[in-house]
């Protein structure tokens, strides 16, 4: 048996791609069984079993099938590592079984955060295949560093005239702390960086930023803008959504109050921004929210708070473009492996191998990934029994470039 880590943005791992075990990843053990004895092993199945109660499993059992005398055959597990888990070693213990219930072989391995290890672990079976020999063999066990990616390693293309503000909030002062909203804003900056055509100079990437900040942040945008001919912009926000006592909706930040009352002082109000990006002018505008305003999911409902007044939102005039994690009424969930589940869709839509350039001009326009991105939305949260239906209007335009 030999067990390959992978953490790259492919299958169920999410991850950076250099082969360690580390925080906010998603992680897969690819183990490969080889049948060295004489006789053929049926029902053959391998588990991930976590040792430690904060890691969190996302694949735990991958069923194999019959393995003959000399075959080889390759199960693939996952587990998730929380962020800010402390240790230096993350304990899984590996186990492969037959049908027979005669042989298993099990052994807790402990793999270090943070580095690329080439240990190797001598695990011997516990028991025998009758009816075609003894089936006894000695098992290694190797971690190695996965080369393969999910994001392209470097930029597709690079658009001098593309703009784009990325802003996550988890870690917040005075409210419900959110797990996935920092991992959301840092693989949005990847995907705006790499298949958007977003240069670095003309990217902001906040992370967990006060009210302050997030206008600084605006202004920044807005100045950088007014520089560029016919440019291109793009606001990505994760993190809480929130109303006021009158309804209205606000973005959170970091240092956001808990009482409604005082949103208007301490949060950034969304009829605001669209406000701000009218001083944008002959522009095309692409806004993507992961959050939502219904007092549950990825939203609070304050003290003082009413419901969202949807009338009241005044949408930016001119050529924008809208993506909403969810509808008013609904909840933004995220998932076990350590993403939103909106934002993940996203992510598989724009790095899918379906084939959704309709008009084979080698980009993805929102037109034509919008319902490829709803049903991924929906099946992403229908794991967490949730109904989640992104809202997807406003002017067409071309989102990313197709993968090669």
């Amino acid at each position: 048996v030999s067990v390959k880590v992978d953490d790259d943005k492919t299958g169920l791992s999410l991850g950076d791609g250099d082969g360690k075990i580390e925080p906010r990843e998603t992680i897969e053990l690819h183990v490969k069984i080889r049948n060295t004895g004489r006789g053929n092993a049926n029902g053959v199945a391998v588990e991930v079993l976590p040792k430690d109660e904060r890691i969190k499993i996302v694949k735990s059992r991958d069923e194999l099938g019959n393995l003959p005398s000399g075959a080889e055959v390759e199960g693939v597990v996952a587990f998730f590592i929380p962020s800010g888990y402390p240790e230096d070693k993350v304990p899984v213990e590996i186990k492969i079984t037959e049908n027979t219930g005669l042989w298993t072989v099990a052994k807790v391995l402990e793999f270090d955060v943070g580095e690329v290890s080439s240990r190797k672990y001598e695990i011997k079976p516990e028991g025998v295949i009758t009816g075609g020999g003894e089936f006894m063999t000695t098992i290694t066990v190797e971690k190695k560093e996965e080369e393969e990616k999910g994001l392209p390693e470097y930029p597709i293309f690079q658009n001098p005239n593309r703009l784009a503000l990325v802003i996550g909030v988890g870690d917040y002062d005075k409210l419900p702390k959110l797990p996935c909203s920092i991992n959301d804003a840092r693989l949005m900056k990847e995907i705006v960086k790499k298949l958007m055509g977003v240069k670095d100079e003309n990217l902001k990437y906040l992370e967990n930023p006060t009210l302050a900040e997030m206008h600084k942040g605006f202004s920044w945008l807005i100045t950088k803008a007014k520089t560029k001919r016919r440019p291109w912009v793009l606001i990505y926000y994760s993190g809480h959504g929130a109303t006021d006592i009158s309804g209205e909706a606000y973005w959170l930040p970091v240092d956001a109050d808990n009482n409604a009352r005082y949103l208007p002082v301490t949060a950034m109000k969304v009829e605001e921004v669209y406000k701000k990006l009218q001083e944008i002018r002959d522009t095309e505008i692409v806004i993507i929210v992961d959050a939502c305003y219904s007092g549950k999911g990825k939203s609070v409902m304050l003290a003082d708070a009413k419901p969202l007044v949807v009338t009241k939102i005044k949408y930016p005039k001119g050529h924008y473009s809208l993506l909403l994690a969810s509808r008013a009424d609904e909840i933004s969930t995220y998932l076990d492996i350590g993403y939103s589940a909106f934002t993940y869709a996203l992510y598989k839509t724009l790095t899918s191998d379906d084939i959704l350039d309709n008009n084979e001009n080698g980009w993805l326009e929102i037109s034509e990934i919008k319902s490829y991105l709803t049903k991924k939305t929906k099946e992403l949260s229908a794991q967490k029994g949730i109904i989640q239906i992104p809202v997807i209007e406003g002017a067409d335009t071309k989102l990313s470039q197709v993968m090669e």
